[in-house]
């Protein structure tokens, strides 16, 4: 049987290319949308401005899309990806490697941002907005399973059983100094889930992250909860809370240490 994580492809998988599943690249560019109505100065606080009210701050998200599969190349193109709380606010992906841009506001700092297809799995990323509109160099990564092959892929990858009335979470921790790579990081939170690994070059039941930083934890109870992140030296990591996690939809979140 091939593995394939969208065009990588592997006789076994690699764990390492595993961590594709949690997306870590994230990135995004800021901009400022304007109410300029050209009616005059009549912002006390921007005298040198004539918008009627203040100006909006908005954060441009890039993305592409990696799709899991034990069969055939997927290709990731014609992909909805929206904001989740206005669904109106979307576009879909272009490209075999389903390349994405999305404007959201800034402010409240952290948002959800969807993927849907009807032949793959839903996946939904809670993005930092606050700490992502500095980051330019990377993109926000989906990786969706190929729908009917999910079960397959958890029985002979993870050995569980997968639960379509169950969630599955990845949390992962970066570093302001490390980067993206971060080990020893510990993730708890209060909803029962069926076991927990560490994903790198080889899989590590446990709740601490190996050299990837990556956490992916299985059939997990749909619920609400918060999640607390802990680096190496016990320190509290910042990130979204509290975090939901839906039936059958793969939750993304990052927490950003010391």
């Amino acid at each position: 049987m091939r593995i394939v994580l969208a065009s990588l492809v592997t006789s076994g998988i690699s764990w390492a290319l595993l961590c594709l599943l949690v997306g870590w690249g994230l990135g995004c560019s800021s901009g400022r949308v304007s109410d300029d109505d050209d009616a005059g100065d009549d912002d006390t606080g921007e005298p040198a401005d004539d918008d009627d009210s203040s100006m909006v701050d908005m954060v441009t998200i890039h993305g592409g899309v990696e799709i899991i599969t034990v069969g055939d190349y997927q290709p990731a193109d014609e992909i909805l990806v929206f904001q989740d709380d206005d669904p109106t606010n979307s576009t879909f992906t272009t490209g075999e490697e389903g390349d994405w841009y999305i404007d959201l506001p800034a402010e409240p700092a952290h948002a959800f941002v969807r993927a849907e297809r009807d032949d793959l799995t839903d996946v939904m990323f809670m993005l930092d907005l606050e700490w992502q509109r500095d980051r330019v160099d990377h993109l926000v990564l989906f990786n969706p399973f190929v729908a009917i092959e999910r079960a397959r892929f958890f029985e002979e990858e993870f050995g569980f059983t997968y639960d379509s009335t169950k969630g599955l979470f990845h949390a992962g921790a970066v570093s302001r100094t490390q980067g993206t790579e971060y080990a020893g990081a510990t993730v708890e939170f209060d909803l029962d889930y069926e076991a927990s690994f560490a994903v790198d070059d080889e899989l590590a039941p446990g709740n601490t992250t190996d050299t990837q930083g990556v956490l992916a934890f299985l059939n997990v109870e749909p619920g609400t909860t918060t999640v607390i992140v802990r680096g190496p030296e016990g320190n509290l990591c910042d990130g979204p809370n509290p975090v939901p996690i839906y039936p059958g939809i793969a939750t993304h979140v990052v927490y950003l240490c010391d």
